[in-house]
């Protein structure tokens, strides 16, 4: 017997033999090809490779869109640069006519870390911008994970800070320093959702602890306001009192001796 004779599609009956009508859509796989961080986020751009199969009449077209509105036919590989969450619908169509369902990958990018900030409060700056605290004197760290034009990255995990070389401790709330008089060095940086890591900033401030509690009265000598005089040296060597800078931040009133 001799081996079946088909023609091409459309299938048509030849000396007796009839090939099969095919009915079934192509079958179409993603990958995706990036360096990934943590929980499902790429910390690089990404990379799209789409793969169609169909074992009848053979793939006729592979095409893609990011709204599920707008269809590019794919050709090669291609690469998504933009930050946030992206979604790739994607189907193919045989040489029947049979279309696949569509499908979708959602692919999330973050790659910029994220800025903390460190608010510094109850302090004074002299002319050589001098940063002065006290052991009263808080330190708040903030930090946003914010891209321009993007409104979906991975939001800020974790924030750490250092002070003078020591350990790292993740920031849980307002912190003071404690400790004699002199210089400390304070470092901080925070970390994404995705692994983002920034490299680490800082800060040196100048710590006295030279602190009077006052306050002024009315005319029965009755309190009426509180506050404290912070007095820091001067290293020029003068002996005399004199205003450096007041500050009415917390109430307080900073005076360089």
């Amino acid at each position: 017997m001799r081996a079946p004779d088909y023609d091409y599609y459309p299938f048509t009956e030849r000396s007796g033999w009839a090939k099969p009508a095919d009915t079934t859509p192509p079958e179409t796989t993603i990958s995706l090809n990036g360096t990934l961080g943590f929980e499902g986020w790429y910390v690089s751009d990404v990379t799209v490779t789409l793969s169609a199969t169909d074992d009848i009449s053979g793939v006729a077209e592979t095409a893609y869109s990011f709204d599920g509105v707008t269809w590019i036919t794919y050709t090669e590989p291609f690469t998504i640069t933009t930050e946030g969450i992206i979604t790739v619908y994607y189907n193919s169509t045989d040489n029947a006519g049979n279309v696949e369902a569509t499908e979708c990958e959602v692919i999330k990018i973050d790659k910029t870390p994220p800025k903390p900030n460190l608010t510094i409060g109850t302090h004074c700056v002299d002319e050589a911008g001098n940063i002065y605290v006290t052991s009263a004197t808080e330190f708040t760290l903030t930090a946003s994970d914010d891209v321009l034009g993007v409104a979906n990255v991975s939001g800020v995990a974790h924030t750490y800070y250092r002070i003078n070389g020591g350990n790292w401790t993740e920031y849980v709330g307002p912190f003071k320093l404690e400790g004699p008089d002199g210089n400390y060095t304070i470092e901080y940086y925070s970390v994404n959702v995705a692994g983002n890591e920034e490299t680490p900033n800082s800060v040196t401030v100048i710590l006295v602890s030279l602190k009077v509690n006052s306050y002024l009265t009315d005319s029965e000598f009755n309190p009426i306001t509180y506050f404290d005089v912070v007095f820091a040296k001067d290293r020029s060597g003068g002996g005399a009192i004199s205003l450096l800078q007041r500050i009415q931040v917390s109430s307080t009133i900073i005076l360089r001796l």
